[in-house]
């Protein structure tokens, strides 16, 4: 399971606190319902089709 927390980042000082919570909400997101990630590669496949 992943495990991030803003204070172990290295970014405390670098980003506003919402910023941080955001991302946080968002590592939470991923790490419950890592089903839903996707390869890159699958992006640019679906960027390189013609339509």
């Amino acid at each position: 399971m992943l495990k991030y927390t803003s204070e172990t980042s290295g970014i405390e000082e670098d980003l506003p606190q919402w910023q941080k919570d955001v991302i946080d909400k968002d590592l939470k997101e991923i790490a419950d319902n890592p089903q839903y990630l996707r390869p890159i590669s699958e992006l640019f496949d679906e960027l390189d089709k013609e339509d």
